[in-house]
Formats: C-alpha cells, structure tokens, sequence
C-alpha cells in the first residue's frame, strides 16, 4: 500500500540543511525562526511509516488548489497568531485555496492576536475572514485545534465551537515524558536571552546578565539576522541602548550573539546553557525542548496563553517591576507544573491528530519509524548558528567575503546577459521597423 501523502505548511523540509544566505533570501523562516520550532514538530509529529510528509511553503494560491488534490490526501496547517490583522490578507488566500480542496484539511495550534486590553475587539474587522477560513477548515475536518482558551473563546464568540485546545505542537518534538529541572544559577552559570524587537522589555535583566554571568542573545527576526549576515543596521533608533537592536551593541562585536537556522540545532545550543529568558515565546520552548529552564516575558496575550497552556513559567511586564536582577529572575521559573502537565497536554495532541484520521510517530507501532527518523537527523550535517559578519574574524569571515565575491561575479554575469537581450531586442526592433518600411 503507498503511503498517504501529507502536504504540511513550513518553509522547508526540517530533514534538510538549507544554508543562511539561501534561508534570508527566500525568507524560510518567515519572518520569524520561532516558526521553525513548531514546523519542524509537526513534520515530525506526521512522518510516520506510511504517511509521507511533505513541506509546501508558507505561502498558498488558489491556483494551486488542482494539484494538491490530485497528488496529496490530506493538508496540514500548523499556525500561530493567524488571527490577526497583519495576516488577513494571507489568510483571505488560504481561505480561497481551501475552498477548492477535495481533501481533509487539518488547522493545527491556530492563535488570535488580541488587542492591549486584553479584549478581542481589535480583530472585530477581519471577523468575516475569519469565520469564511474555519468554515471551510471545518467543511474538510471534524475539529479545529488552538493554542489556548483565549482563541478557543474568541472563536466561540463568532459561532464556532468545534474547537480542541491543544498548545503549541513544538512541545511534542521530544514526546511524552519530557522534563525540564528548575534553574541553578551561579557566578559561572550561562545564561541566554531574547529580545522583541519592537517593544522595549528586560533591558536592565539583560544588562545584568552580560555582567554577571556569560550571556549570549539568540535573536529570532529576520532584521537582526539580516545586521548578523551582512552588517546592515535597521532598527534601534531612540530604543534602549541596553537592547542588542544596533550594530555597535556588545552581543555583536563580541561574538556573543547567534541566529539558528534550523529547530534542531537551536535546541542542541541551547543544552550548554543553564537558564533562558526574554519575551519570544519559542525561545522559551527552544529552551524547553533543550531541558533548560526559561522564563518567559509574556508581553502580549498570544504568548501568555500559549505559556498557561504548558505551565511554562512567565512573568509579564508589569510583574518586573523591582526585578533587576537574573537570580532572581530565575526564582519564578519553576517547571514543577510543567513536568505534570506535559504528558496530559502530550495525550490531548495526540487524539486531536488520530481524531483527523492521521496516525503520529509516537503512535505504539512507529518505535521504528521514529528512530529512523531521528537518526536522519543525528547524521545530517546542518548549518552552524549563525554568528555576527564582523566579529572574531577567521574563517566565519572568510566566508562572507567569499560569498559577497560570488554574488558579485554573479550579478556581473546577469548584467552582461541583460546587455546582450537589449542588444537582440534593439536589433528586432530595427528590422521590424525595417519591415514596416519596405511595406
């Protein structure tokens, strides 16, 4: 029998190493490398021995729709803040795509974005795209699934209640018996930290941290991945200069900042450290899922809810006030509820996924096909983090400059190439007026 085939919204296959120039170019963390925790967990979550999972892109058009159903048998969208309105016109043209679909349509962990006021009334102009997106998900599947009870609640406010809380995917990476200890820190401890680049949060904890302890800053937006790659400024202006936001920041030109390209080495990285913290969600679960204790900054109601879902230990910004120091930073970051609750969130995907008529890897029969799969990944030689253009020097810089002298010698040919159509085009264009004339 072959194996039913699975087309899964990510920007690229987890299973194969994609180097940085070519990930910023085509933009395959879409924006956000926290995307790739949980693509990377439902890819493998899926990849059972007779379903076969492949990555499509972030980006879906109706166009396509023909295609997909003669090739594939089910479609799987893991989402995040999808309900927002940033993303409604991305999400009126899956909604399109979705309605030409013959087959089962599966919307796992989708989230919606609420306003300051902790209200959902911010979104009360896309409801209409909303409800047209779960209406034709649910005309293709039994249940929509979400990251919390605050999503869930916004969709029964619009007349949709068949709705399954099930978390964030990306805690699943490491199955059901995951856990994580609570921090320890000391004078030698190493401490890692994340920042949002839009908002201005923890930046005396991270003064503190570079002081006291060996901290690294593990950005996750495609700004600062573009200033690590290649040097360009783009955000800082009038900020807190405590925030690695600038070229001229100490994370930077010390060589102690990194960018991770794909979910698995961003764990692995992160096993060397002994406490996380910062307001990225998925920086949070990258540290999680590495057994490294993180608190969370939860400075807005999609991470707060994903956070309260898995008991991972948040703290908001209000609740920093008079906390200046890491230590006792660490102190909130019990993972105790973590530890009992994982296994039930565990159970509670993995129903959701067998209710959709899919089968999942850690299913009692797939021992097999899940140590096939994780050696793969064992023996699959992934791109370093990345590390900053113009600190440390050596062979990291050497690369660059190669790699600039390559895209130079490449834009030089296109130019030549462009050179010779404008000749060609020149020389069709007289010999049709030619002909013209001689009529």
């Amino acid at each position: 029998m072959s194996p039913k085939e699975i087309l899964i919204r990510a920007g690229k296959d987890p299973r194969v190493p994609i180097d940085a120039y070519e990930t910023f170019r085509s933009n395959l963390i879409g924006n956000n490398n926290g995307n790739l925790m949980f693509a990377t967990a439902s890819h493998k979550l899926l990849s059972t021995d007779d379903q076969r999972v492949t990555a499509h892109g972030l980006s879906f058009h109706p166009n396509q729709a023909a295609g997909v159903n003669e090739r594939y048998d089910h479609l799987v969208l893991p989402l995040a803040n999808a309900f927002r309105k940033s993303f409604q016109p991305q999400l009126e043209k899956l909604t399109e795509f979705i309605e030409k679909l013959d087959i089962p349509v599966t919307m796992l962990s989708g989230g919606a974005q609420s306003g300051s006021d902790g209200t959902f009334a911010n979104l009360k102009s896309i409801e209409g795209s909303v409800k047209r997106f779960c209406r034709a998900v649910l005309e293709r599947s039994p249940q929509l699934s979400v990251r919390g009870q605050r999503t869930a609640d916004y969709l029964g406010s619009l007349g949709i209640r068949e709705v399954e809380v099930v978390g964030c995917p990306s805690l699943s990476m490491f199955g059901r018996e995951h856990k994580v200890p609570d921090p320890d820190l000391t004078t030698l401890s190493k401490v890692a930290y994340n920042v949002e680049t839009s908002k201005d949060v923890g930046g005396d904890l991270i003064e503190q941290a570079e002081r006291n302890y060996d901290a690294f800053y593990f950005a996750q937006d495609m700004s600062t991945f573009e200033l690590m790659l290649h040097g360009k400024d783009k955000l800082g202006v009038n900020r807190d200069e405590r925030l690695p936001l600038r070229s001229s920041h100490r994370a930077f030109n010390e060589d102690r900042a990194r960018f991770a390209l794909d979910a698995w080495t961003w764990v692995h990285a992160l096993e060397d450290y002994d406490f996380v913290f910062g307001p990225r969600i998925h920086g949070s679960v990258a540290a999680v899922l590495a057994k490294t204790p993180a608190l969370l900054i939860a400075h807005d109601s999609r991470t707060a809810e994903l956070a309260e879902v898995h008991a991972i230990p948040y703290l908001t910004p209000e609740n920093l006030v008079g906390i200046d120091r890491v230590d006792e930073l660490a102190t909130h970051a019990s993972f105790a509820k973590f530890n009992i609750r994982h296994p039930e969130n565990f159970d509670r995907l993995i129903s959701f996924v067998h209710r959709q008529g899919l089968k999942t890897i850690y299913d009692d029969d797939q021992t097999a096909a899940r140590a096939q799969y994780e050696q793969r990944i064992d023996e699959t030689a992934f791109p370093p983090l990345v590390d900053t253009a113009w600190s440390g020097g050596g062979e990291g810089l050497r690369a660059r400059l190669a790699h600039a002298r390559d895209v130079e010698l490449e834009l030089a040919t296109l130019r030549s190439e462009l050179r010779g159509l404008k000749s060609e085009l020149r020389r069709v264009r007289k010999g049709l007026s030619m002909a013209v004339g001689e009529k």
